[in-house]
């Protein structure tokens, strides 16, 4: 079986914890060998909820922390940190989860030897019960999100950051990431991520 390592950056998700851990483990039969979370400056308890699912989960959880000043620098910190003798990496945020159903061909997906990177279509909701798909006239929105853990995958990009460094494919389904982030954000929430969105994209802007 090709195992992968999960690395994930998060920032005061003690909301979302639970259900993504919840929905995570499924994963370990498909080729999921360990989770690698990075904090980026929480206050609300998550540092402490992840040491807990680390007693939990039947696969070993890590936990790092850096700084957030960009979401490739800390995208790049967190694949940085998956175990050398995992051959391939996968990035799913704490506000998204993948579906048991779609998992059959993952691992036929994940065996082509000259591919280092590969692109995952996402979904987006409003509610829990996958109800409400939003942003249809955006389906599918490509995500770069498996990478090859050779030292050369990288991420690229101030936000809506992509990955480099290798020859690339789309996975053609029907694994999806699905995206729930309304589900927890309140309004203020939502209004600070989108300044910091805004910052990082006229940032990326003027260095172009």
């Amino acid at each position: 079986m090709i195992r992968f390592s999960l690395c994930t950056i998060v920032k005061n998700e003690i909301k979302a914890l639970d259900w993504w851990f919840e929905h995570l483990e499924f994963l370990t039969k498909y080729g999921l060998a360990e989770v690698n979370l990075t904090d980026t400056g929480s206050t609300d308890g998550t540092k402490n909820r992840i040491l807990e699912w680390k007693e939990m989960f039947p696969v070993p959880v890590n936990l790092y922390q850096t700084v957030l000043h960009n979401f490739g620098q800390a995208r790049n910190f967190a694949i940085s940190k998956a175990s050398k003798d995992i051959p391939l990496f996968f990035v799913l945020d704490i506000d998204e989860r993948v579906l048991e159903s779609e998992c059959g061909e993952l691992q036929n997906m994940l065996s082509a030897t000259d591919i280092s990177i590969w692109r995952v279509p996402r979904k987006k909701y409003t509610d829990l019960e996958m109800n409400n798909q939003i942003e249809l006239d955006k389906y599918p929105d490509w995500q770069w999100r498996f990478g090859r853990n050779d030292g050369k995958v990288k991420y690229r990009g101030l936000v809506h950051e992509g990955l480099t460094g290798g020859k690339s494919r789309n996975f053609p389904g029907p694994f999806h990431i699905h995206h729930f982030q309304p589900c927890w954000r309140t309004h203020k929430e939502r209004h600070e991520r989108q300044q910091l969105y805004t910052r990082l994209m006229q940032e990326q802007n003027r260095k172009q």
